[in-house]
């Protein structure tokens, strides 16, 4: 998709990708479809079911679409990479327990906090949201949430909205948020159990050993293991000069004394090659 350039075709294919239903997700399509048939067939072909929300389970409180992960752990081991395969383990090994120490440290600092602070901090930015939104009560937990000519329909008791953002994040989008307020519940309350503290700290619980050093390792009586044979990487041949029937003729001392002493060799002496001197004399 890197030759369909331009701010508008990227606009829309995040568009595309941060749809979590499908009704915006054929919307931006046909979008990009007018703008572009052949760039909407691409993306067809690509089995959209792996890259856009529209398609995500709703079961895994994560709606990550990128390898943001990955790459930062890529970025993190970039050095490592380059080291020989022992140090690179190793040094790979001192991040993970260090990071694994350093999170279960951040977990400790939170003290009676029920959920973690960057959902804490991203249920604040949907506060400052939902007072444009007007809530009808529709049954017992039930509202339906309107802006203008959109409408959701929420279900709390089930932990469902129309727009998915709750079933697909873990935490209530603005139409759930208004919802609870509505109730004059707390909003932390319908986070899912995923994002709690008690959660992060189960998931970083277990540390790795420290290892000893070699200088305190036992001898054994094993074979010691040999660094594999160097071979010629692969390259482009060398081109070697075709050498002439007299040069391949001659053998033993290939200098004379003119020729060691301006250092060049005997198929370059011009004495020799003009009949100044004699070979002959040399031998």
């Amino acid at each position: 998709m890197k030759k369909f350039k331009g701010q508008q075709f990227s606009t829309l294919f995040w568009y595309v990708a941060a749809s979590t239903t499908l009704a915006k997700f054929e919307q931006h399509m046909n979008e990009i479809k007018k703008l572009e048939p052949l760039a909407y067939d691409q993306l067809m072909e690509r089995d959209p079911k792996t890259s856009s929300k529209a398609f995500f389970d709703t079961d895994r409180a994560c709606d990550a679409y990128e390898n943001g992960v990955s790459e930062r752990f890529n970025l993190v081991i970039d050095d490592a990479r380059n080291r020989p395969l022992i140090t690179m383990l190793e040094e790979i090994r001192i991040y993970v327990m260090e990071r694994l120490c350093i999170q279960k440290s951040k977990g400790s600092y939170w003290g009676d906090l029920n959920i973690y602070p960057s959902i804490r901090l991203k249920l604040s930015k949907i506060k400052e949201l939902h007072r444009f939104w007007r809530v009808v009560p529709s049954g017992y937990q039930e509202f339906e949430l309107r802006l203008g000519y959109d409408s959701y329909g929420v279900d709390l008791g089930k932990k469902t909205c129309a727009c998915r953002a709750w079933q697909l994040t873990g935490y209530p989008c603005v139409h759930v948020y208004v919802s609870i307020s509505n109730l004059n519940k707390d909003p932390e309350d319908y986070v899912s159990p995923w994002f709690t503290t008690i959660m992060f700290c189960s998931a970083y619980m277990y540390t790795i050993k420290p290892f000893n050093g070699s200088d305190v390792w036992l001898d054994v009586d094993y074979i010691k293991p040999l660094p594999p044979k160097k071979r010629r990487m692969p390259r482009r041949p060398l081109t070697k000069r075709k050498r002439d029937q007299i040069e391949r003729e001659l053998k033993g001392n290939k200098h004379t004394v003119i020729c060691v002493t301006f250092g060049i060799g005997i198929e370059f002496c011009t004495l020799l090659f003009f009949g100044i001197i004699d070979w002959e004399s040399f031998v």
